[in-house]
């Protein structure tokens, strides 16, 4: 008898522990801090390719689509739909200066709006297309490709066999090799026959003039140098001389040795008789 009512005690007890503890950490759950919900993040629509785009390649609404991006992230040069909706009608028919990667976002600056050939595309406003021969020597060795700088070296043979070669144009933008106006996917190198360069008017006249003149060759740049501000050629002009001021004549003394002036002459009219009289300059 006693042993059972011990049994029944410890049941009271452990269930009433039991209890106790189970209150507790329900308790303490509920009055524990609430995981707050992430903030929602701003986003806007960006006008992107919705599939690669090559450069030279017609626009429209198969390869371009709105995208949200993260408002913190986008590009003011982007195009946005919330202040041109009707991008995609906009810019359909525009053609491409540049490639683009699946969900890149499109820029107007690297888009023309025309039906004009590739190459007119491709140059820049005010700039000319002009090609000349290249080999593996005179082009780097074959790995001068489209989109490089490059500079322009002139060489000209002296009567005395000395050859002598100066840089004539630099940074100059390559717009295709041979009929070539995108890097080959593989990267690897090509000899052409013909560079297609990017020149100012004035850069034409001075290439037109070296080819006549001596040997034609192109030093490739390096990527970090694309951007490098090329000084202007500032031509030294030797200033004229002034002219000659004209000399004051100093009158001259009785002790100059100069001729003596001639005698003023100075004629008197009166009562019908005319009278000449001569009359000494240098008398007061």
């Amino acid at each position: 008898m006693i042993r059972i009512v011990i049994l029944t005690v410890a049941l009271l007890a452990g269930g009433g522990a039991a209890w106790l503890v189970y209150g507790a950490l329900s308790g303490g759950a509920a009055d524990g801090p609430v995981a707050a919900a992430p903030a929602e993040i701003a986003t806007t629509a960006v006008l992107v390719a919705a599939a690669p785009i090559n450069r030279g390649e017609t626009l429209g609404p198969g390869n371009l689509e709105w995208q949200d991006w993260p408002e913190a992230v986008v590009s003011d040069a982007a195009i946005r739909r919330d202040t041109q909706p009707d991008a995609i009608e906009t810019y359909t028919d525009w053609t491409s200066r540049a490639g683009f990667l699946q969900g890149e976002p499109i820029r107007p600056e690297r888009l023309v709006d025309g039906s004009g050939g590739l190459m007119s595309v491709l140059l820049s406003p005010g700039k000319r297309a002009v090609a000349m021969p290249i080999s593996a020597e005179s082009g780097a060795g074959g790995f001068v490709m489209p989109d490089d700088r490059v500079d322009l070296v002139h060489t000209v043979v002296r009567d005395a066999g000395e050859p002598i070669s100066t840089t004539i144009i630099s940074n100059v933008r390559v717009l295709a090799v041979d009929q070539m106006s995108e890097t080959a996917e593989d990267g690897a190198a090509k000899v052409a026959s013909t560079a297609t360069l990017e020149l100012t008017p004035e850069q034409v006249e001075t290439l037109s003039n070296a080819r006549n003149s001596g040997r034609l060759s192109l030093a490739l740049r390096s990527v970090a140098d694309f951007d490098e501000v090329q000084p202007e050629e500032v031509v030294a002009v030797a200033p004229e001389p002034p002219a000659p001021e004209p000399a004051m004549a100093a009158a001259p003394g009785p002790d100059d040795g100069e001729a003596p002036l001639s005698p003023a002459r100075i004629r008197i009219i009166g009562s019908g008789n005319v009278e000449t009289l001569e009359v000494d300059r240098r008398e007061g």
